[in-house]
């Protein structure tokens, strides 16, 4: 997870950069690609080197990402519609929810309680909400632009990308542990 945080962090600003220019709908291919390989690679990595320890959410997040990554590369032409198009925002929003990957790496190494991670999944959740609300809110906008069909299908890949996000957003929210409530807590452990 550090390094999953890290390859985020990392990739961040380009990922902002390359945003602005979908606004204005230029779609460079290589861009594209060559940034979402550096986002798939430690998704793959994990899937080959942890997959037994992976929870199942996870393990369907980097089946997804696996997969897509491989249509990206292998038949994808970004400069013409395609449905590839509504998964590269989803991976592009994704990017700046770095500190969410540093919490789960941070709960192993950091005592149950501690102040500073508890901030750091306050400032994570608050973070990761107002990029799950934007990027939701373009994908609803995004099925409107697809045929049934492939609609549903769209429908069928992203939510395992949407069911491990609202996992880690539960998480967060009680800390990772269960039946605690993060945002009205006032006490640190």
């Amino acid at each position: 997870n550090i390094t999953k945080s890290i390859i985020l962090a990392f990739i961040t600003l380009p990922a902002v950069w390359i945003g602005f220019q979908i606004l204005f709908n230029h779609w460079n291919n290589m861009v594209i690609i060559s940034l979402g390989t550096v986002y798939a690679v430690g998704d793959i990595i994990a899937l080959f080197s942890m997959f037994n320890k992976l929870p199942l959410s996870t393990k369907l997040h980097h089946i997804t990402v696996l997969a897509l990554e491989t249509a990206s590369v292998l038949c994808t032409d970004y400069r013409t519609f395609t449905v590839m198009r509504g998964f590269v925002v989803y991976a592009l929003l994704s990017c700046p929810t770095f500190l969410v990957n540093l919490c789960l790496a941070m709960r192993h190494l950091m005592e149950k309680g501690d102040a500073r991670l508890v901030l750091l999944m306050r400032i994570a959740l608050v973070n990761y909400t107002i990029c799950l609300t934007i990027n939701w809110i373009y994908q609803i906008y995004f099925l409107h632009k697809l045929g049934t069909l492939t609609r549903i299908v769209y429908i069928l890949v992203v939510t395992s990308l949407v069911n491990d996000d609202i996992v880690l957003v539960k998480f967060l929210w009680n800390r990772g542990e269960p039946r605690k409530n993060l945002l009205f807590s006032l006490s640190v452990e």
